[in-house]
């Protein structure tokens, strides 16, 4: 089971997009459906991870500066 959110980003535009996310936000999901499960704990994390899943093939691109996790 893994918890995940979707992020609010626009198309590319040369700038830079700054997105937070709270933890509340994470829902609890097994295989991309979300499940009845306890909410999102940080001290049990062990990774973190960045799905592109809009279903579009073709060539894509993300530039990340810095991902930050705070309580």
């Amino acid at each position: 089971m893994s918890h995940r959110a979707d992020l609010p980003l626009e198309g590319p535009t040369g700038d830079w997009t700054i997105v937070s996310l709270g933890y509340e936000a994470l829902e609890p999901n097994v295989f991309g459906q979300v499940v009845d499960a306890d909410p999102f704990d940080p001290d049990r994390a062990s990774e973190f991870g960045i799905i592109i899943a809009d279903g579009a093939d073709g060539p894509f691109g993300l530039t990340v500066d810095w991902i930050d996790a705070c309580r």
